[in-house]
């Protein structure tokens, strides 16, 4: 009886997915958020939905450390204007809403990213978990003043920084963005000399929202070129992925580069090498070579079968937190495999582990001891 856009969908911990989206009604009337919780198979386990004014889910994340999740998007707030904020909602693992915020003034907004800013490794309390948030407000109709910003555990902005007239000609962030090492990598959406969408590779501090760099992706700047994901590589750069839109037939597109957006090692050298292809938006498979880790029987009392697989020719580590972020096992991996685990010395709780190949996280989850 209502209509279904599904936008989103991500892993979780448990080995399942959840599937964000949109419900509308037949009848008019204010649209609904739309969450369904399936199992490793996708048999729905849940579903729920949360009324919302005519907006939409442009982001959503688990939240490692209580298997929640972190859900950005918009909303009108002004129908006769049809004016629009950010709205960011926090679900618990049953998809209720813990708290809902929404952000803006007098002004058009446009749709807000948002992730977790906390680590495992800089995790102290649940009570001190904070946010990344990215939107944009309009400034005219070709034209928006990009903002990120730091939310508390509860919503509330600790810090934000915008990034106009540094960032001219910008209609919003285009990419989830990607944490390194305490730097946010994001794609922005910009119209070029020519009038056409063209792209940044921006890089921004994680701590003060101050913008580090902004390099411009014009392969083809007078064809409708989009820029729709990236992902971190081994070598500590990244993969980027889009489209252009108006070649014909319409082709996806791939560029490696470095940590600083460059496309070959040769200072001051700093060519754009494309390779357009027929590829999907998302390329996280690709990138991550199917590296991969799982902890059974979870709960565990006196020990656990670590079981995992490390891409082809690969070491990664795995660590194992307490809830206060303090590790207390390390261990190398290669190859494919397992091991026992030995979790008697460990009191009853909750602990958090992850798996780093090359300094970066490429699989993380939760450990419970019970006796």
């Amino acid at each position: 009886t209502h209509n279904e856009f599904a936008r989103h969908l991500i892993p979780t911990s448990d080995g399942g997915f959840m599937l964000a989206g949109e419900q509308w009604n037949d009848t008019p009337g204010p649209g609904r958020m739309y969450f369904a919780k399936l199992d490793a198979y996708g048999n729905l386990q849940w579903d729920t939905t949360h009324i919302h004014n005519w907006g939409a889910v442009f982001s959503i994340q688990q939240t490692w450390w209580d298997d929640g999740y972190i859900v950005g998007g918009y909303s009108l707030t002004d129908s006769t204007d049809l004016l629009y904020d950010m709205q960011v909602l926090k679900l618990d693992s049953e998809g209720a809403i813990e708290w809902e915020k929404v952000y803006g003034g007098i002004d058009n907004e446009t749709a807000a990213y948002v992730l977790p800013a906390t680590t495992i490794t800089n995790f102290t309390d649940f009570d001190d978990v904070e946010y990344y948030m990215f939107g944009a407000y309009d400034i005219s109709d070709n034209e928006n003043n990009l903002i990120t910003a730091l939310l508390d555990a509860n919503g509330d902005i600790i810090w934000e920084q915008n990034y106009y007239p540094q960032l001219q000609n910008c209609l919003g962030f285009q990419t989830l963005p990607k944490i390194k090492n305490n730097k946010i990598y994001i794609g922005i959406f910009q119209y070029n000399e020519y009038g056409k969408p063209d792209n940044l590779f921006a890089r921004i501090d994680g701590n003060t929202g101050y913008l580090n760099w902004a390099k411009p992706l014009s392969f083809a700047p007078e064809n409708s070129v989009y820029f729709k994901d990236l992902e971190p590589t081994p070598d500590g750069g990244f993969v980027l992925a889009g489209y252009n839109y108006t070649s014909t037939p319409q082709k996806g597109w791939v560029l490696k580069i470095d940590d600083r957006g460059r496309t070959c090692s040769n200072i001051p050298c700093d060519s754009t090498i494309v390779i357009e292809v027929d590829i999907p938006n998302n390329i996280e498979e690709m990138t991550q070579a199917k590296s991969a880790i799982s902890i059974s029987p979870n709960p565990a009392s006196k020990q656990a079968t670590l079981t995992y697989q490390i891409s082809s020719g690969k070491t990664a580590l795995f660590k194992l937190y307490t809830a206060n972020g303090s590790a207390i096992y390390q261990t190398k991996l290669q190859g494919q495999g397992s091991q026992i685990l030995n979790t008697s010395p460990y009191t009853e709780g909750v602990y958090f582990y992850e798996l780093l190949l090359a300094n970066s996280v490429v699989a993380n989850g939760k450990l419970v001891v019970l006796r």
